[in-house]
């Protein structure tokens, strides 16, 4: 799944203990007291207040059909623009492969059903992986490529902090399903490594017993068999998954709901009464097992961009087809002319107008409009050791808090070179998360006490 520089409140590291950020001594002191030492660093990301995403990644609520993604994917505006995005990936969406993909494809749309592309002077808008995707392409292709891009850095939702001396992501984290997986190769070649993920070390334990809880297991198995024939009941196409799991006699409450956080939330970004049957029955199968990447993501986006032009810092407020020409003016007023431009932002800018495009399409309009951005949020927490193994004699890796608003915590210690777990929330619960980050630490701090409290 998919952070930002150049932006004051996305990935803003706090230090926990004696410079700012940190516990106030009682806090510090019952942590102590329950065995669960108190964080020596934190980092807290804020995508849904980031300006350049607006969220972290595409879901498909009750009514929409996955079909819009083809529209919006295959779609020439003007005869001269086409979109590229994680959302306009019919096989993985809301993935960085899928926003690969889409801007590789984008590239190929303009060849093949737009103007051609060899020769011709071609602007992509972003430079996240779907913007670098499709410039490296019509590179390939015989174009003239200028990307612009926002931000003061590359990558878009591919985000890397260095503060703590080690690569802590952001944003996307891993590989899913890596055989056929088009970023295999590009971590590959940046020289990255992958760290295999196990979701069968977990350790699921209640904030409200502070001891293990055995039927929250039972609860998310008992989830996924239910979603799996979902897949084969067809339901209406206006029926979300929330009323369709009611309708099946499923109660949300205590470990259900914990299992719904993890099982569906956490993997669309959005509640299930919100999302629609059709999501989960889109996209293609993802196959292999899901490893993390480590030696920082940003590596990949950095190397693609290194052989393209392009101008970061550099926002766009409009792009308008004029007959055989494309004229993109930046938020300043700069204007730049091309033969066609891609336009490789995020969903939620698109559907704020960031930048306009005109001519708009009604079907575009409407498959844009009828697609929504889910929220996924992280704290990742940094210590001295790895207290919830050895202190606990469990060989742990994934801890499951039922009861709390960072209900799946991840080991990535192996990821980053130093102990740290990364505490995952997502859809209404990430968006009531606290304020502040400091609040946010010492909140995700208290959960995971409460939880190891017996």
């Amino acid at each position: 799944m998919l952070g930002a520089t150049g932006v004051a409140v996305a990935g803003t590291a706090l230090v926990v203990g004696t410079v700012a950020g940190h516990l106030a001594p009682a806090r510090a002191a019952t942590v102590r007291a329950r065995r669960v030492p108190a964080p020596t660093a934190s980092i807290v990301t804020r995508w849904d207040t980031d300006p350049w995403a607006r969220g972290s990644y595409s879901a498909l609520p009750a009514g929409v059909p996955a079909k819009v993604r083809w529209v919006i994917a295959e779609t020439v505006i003007g005869g001269r623009v086409v979109l590229a995005g994680e959302y306009a990936d019919w096989a993985h969406p809301a993935t960085v492969p899928g926003a690969l993909r889409s801007g590789r494809a984008a590239a190929r749309v303009l060849d093949d059903d737009g103007p051609g592309v060899s020769g011709r002077r071609v602007i992509v808008v972003g430079a996240g992986m779907a913007g670098l995707g499709a410039a490296t392409e019509l590179q390939r292709l015989g174009a003239d490529v200028l990307v612009l891009e926002a931000r003061g850095r590359v990558g878009g939702r591919v985000s890397t902090d260095r503060t703590w001396g080690v690569p802590v992501e952001l944003g996307a984290a891993w590989l899913e399903g890596v055989r056929k997986n088009a970023m295999v190769p590009l971590v590959r070649r940046a020289g990255l490594g992958r760290v295999p993920t196990n979701y069968n070390d977990e350790a699921v334990r209640s904030v409200k017993t502070g001891r293990p809880d055995p039927d929250a297991a039972r609860r998310a198995a008992q989830l996924v068999a239910m979603t799996d024939r979902l897949e084969a009941t067809d339901p209406p196409l206006a029926m979300s998954v929330g009323t369709w799991l009611a309708g099946q006699g499923w109660v949300s409450d205590g470990p259900n709901d914990w299992a719904e956080n993890t099982e569906i939330v956490q993997e669309y970004g959005v509640d299930p009464g919100q999302l629609g049957t059709r999501a989960v029955t889109e996209g293609a199968w993802e196959r292999g097992r899901d490893d993390f990447v480590s030696g920082g993501y940003d590596k990949v986006p950095r190397m693609l961009a290194a052989a393209l032009d392009v101008r970061v810092g550099t926002p766009v407020g409009s792009v308008v087809v004029e007959g055989s020409k494309v004229r993109v003016t930046g938020t300043t007023g700069e204007q730049v002319v091309a033969d066609a431009v891609v336009v490789a932002v995020p969903l939620a800018l698109v559907q704020a107008g960031v930048p306009s495009i005109s001519p708009m399409p009604t079907s575009v309009a409407a498959g844009l409009s009828g697609l929504t951005t889910g929220n996924l949020e992280k704290v990742v927490l940094r210590f001295e050791r790895d207290w919830w193994r050895k202190d606990f004699g469990d060989d742990v890796r994934v801890i499951g808090i039922v009861g709390g608003r960072w209900s799946e915590w991840y080991d990535i210690s192996d990821v980053t070179g130093v102990p740290s777990l990364v505490g995952f929330c997502g859809g209404t619960q990430a968006r009531g998360r606290p304020a502040s980050d400091e609040a946010c630490v010492a909140e995700a701090v208290g959960e995971l006490t409460a939880a190891y409290a017996g």
